[in-house]
């Protein structure tokens, strides 16, 4: 994200704000909301869409395959521009494209004009990521910007989460109500940043673009896009799969050749020795891959207590804030769902079930929970075992309603989740447990969102009992 990388270097702006443009902020952050509103409601949407348009697995998938490779490969050029010809006129030029899509996507009658919306919507969104930050340093003096940036951050996860309640309600009655409602966000969004446009300081400079570098880029990121998402498609031996593993790493090494003696750098790769930024970059990518445990292990130790975070704060905080009880129960899907049968098991007293979707069942015997573990809790095996929920099972002492689902098109299954492990691990310990196979789902979003009913009411009926 070069507008972003770019501005990460806290270049000085040669007229800061002295006070925080409001209007223009809330006019940003009301269009990131709505686009990341739209972004997880869709996903709960798709099995409407599916019925609606009667598509296939392979066409469901390919329509957020679409999506997330022209957001993640188009969002460094958008920045690049950003910086060429002004942050606020891009972020606009990406709400009218946004918004054209919307209309596009609500009428949408067959799979290809859902392709090409969804397409072109995920490059609007590019520009708006990606000119979006830039944007909030010129709302504010330099003391303010972490305070917005918290904001921003609050923002986009609110909105994802939200996204998933109304994605549920607006289906029920009709999955296009999602994109008409975008306009009741994204208009009142718009004239913000039209109107006050004027008040900020967009400091811009025309230079030459880096032509090779963005190719470069666009097409490592877009097979690095195609390498996670295909394989649930073709199958991680298919010709195709194997040539994106090969090339991939070949381009993003040629793109930092280019980038190390570019006159123009799409990224600049000084930013690097900025240890903030450096670490801040580690920490994001290092977040989804907690795995539920509190680490003992340096760098990790000081901050990655995930398993008492879940155990612990969290629902402190929930308890706090919201009129709730401490009534609770638990669910995860794959990793998540590692963690739920873990905390479970090793606290039963304090949950009234445990459903899991595609979870890792036995991570001291996997590739995955291998190097996660070594890497967290450090090289003895012993220490594992206290998250390994099949060996969990053989201490347990208090059996708790135990739902798993499984699809046996996972493309994890069996290698890396192991679920006949935990099913022999209960059968010895004589645990009770329910473990559903479903034929041809695989390990995606599409998957929960077909069963997630079934979970519901499975807590519901515990918790209610």
């Amino acid at each position: 994200m070069y507008g972003i990388i770019h501005h990460s270097k806290l270049r000085a702006l040669k007229n800061p704000p002295t006070k925080i443009n409001w209007p223009l902020f809330s006019g940003v952050i009301l269009i990131l909301f709505a686009s990341f509103i739209n972004s997880s409601a869709l996903f709960i949407s798709m099995v409407d869409i599916k019925i609606n348009l009667q598509l296939n697995f392979v066409e469901m998938t390919w329509i957020s395959i679409v999506y997330l490779t022209f957001v993640t490969g188009f969002i460094g050029v958008a920045g690049q521009y950003g910086d060429m010809y002004g942050h606020i006129k891009l972020f606009m030029v990406g709400s009218l494209i946004y918004l054209i899509c919307c209309i596009i996507l609500s009428a949408c009658t067959n799979v290809a004009m859902l392709m090409v919306g969804r397409a072109i919507q995920g490059l609007g969104v590019a520009f708006l990521v990606a000119n979006s930050l830039s944007i909030i340093r010129m709302c504010a003096p330099s003391n303010q910007v972490p305070r917005l940036m918290k904001i921003w951050v609050i923002t986009l996860f609110s909105a994802y989460s939200l996204g998933c309640i109304l994605g549920a309600l607006m289906s029920s009655v009709n999955w296009r109500i999602n994109y008409w409602i975008m306009f009741a966000f994204v208009l009142p969004g718009l004239y913000l940043v039209w109107k006050n446009r004027l008040a900020a300081n967009d400091e811009f400079e025309k230079k030459p673009i880096d032509y090779l570098g963005t190719l470069l880029i666009l097409l490592s990121i877009i097979l690095l896009v195609l390498l996670f998402t295909t394989p649930a498609i073709w199958g991680w031996h298919s010709p195709a799969v194997i040539t994106f593993i090969a090339v991939t790493p070949i381009l993003f090494i040629a793109f930092l050749v280019r980038e190390k003696i570019a006159d123009f750098p799409l990224v600049p790769l000084s930013i690097f020795k900025n240890m903030d930024f450096s670490l801040g970059v580690i920490q994001i990518f290092s977040c989804f891959f907690g795995f539920y445990v509190n680490a003992t292990q340096a760098p990790w130790r000081a901050h990655y207590q995930m398993y008492d975070y879940v155990l612990k704060e969290l629902p402190a905080l929930v308890e706090k804030e919201f009129p709730v009880t401490d009534k609770k129960a638990i669910a995860g899907h794959s990793m998540g769902g590692h963690g739920a049968l873990v905390l479970a098991l090793r606290n039963s007293d304090q949950y009234s079930s445990v459903s899991a979707f595609s979870p890792i069942c036995h991570p001291s015997a996997c590739a995955w929970g291998k190097k996660a573990f070594t890497a967290y809790l450090g090289p003895d095996e012993l220490h594992w075992l206290s998250y390994d929920a099949c060996e969990l099972l053989k201490d347990a002492n208090q059996t708790l309603p135990l739902l798993i689902d499984q699809g046996s098109a996972d493309e994890f299954y069996p290698q890396q989740l192991l679920t006949e492990d935990f099913q022999e691990a209960a059968k010895q310990a004589s645990y009770s447990i329910e473990c559903r196979f479903h034929d041809g789902y695989d390990h995606s979003y599409y998957f929960i969102s077909s069963l997630i009913g079934d979970h519901i009411n499975f807590h519901a009926q515990h918790l209610y009992a």
